[in-house]
């Protein structure tokens, strides 16, 4: 599927750590066939999340062209742009 169309329905940005392009890869390889359970903790990374709560998916073209991304929460929807490395500076404070 072209990344167009995805952002388009998930509002998802391209980064190789989201969980859909994590969960294609491992199904690529094989390595999905035994897993019955899969754990989604964005607050477990050690990068920055920047971003607003919104009660539906922002997929209008000037997110996709930002590269934000749209992830789900419990009964809403966190807009955001991850910015990775943020956790050096907050260390550094």
């Amino acid at each position: 599927m072209p990344f167009e169309e995805l952002y388009a329905r998930t509002g998802c940005q391209f980064q190789p750590f989201n969980t859909i392009y994590q969960l294609c890869n491992g199904l690529q390889k094989g390595q999905l066939e035994e897993a019955t359970d899969f754990l989604m903790a964005p607050e477990y990374l050690m990068w920055k999340l920047t971003g607003v709560k919104s009660p539906v998916p922002l997929t209008d073209e000037n997110s996709r062209a930002a590269n934000y991304s749209n992830e789900g929460g419990a009964e809403y929807i966190r807009y955001q742009k991850n910015i990775m490395g943020m956790w050096i500076v907050n260390r550094l404070r």
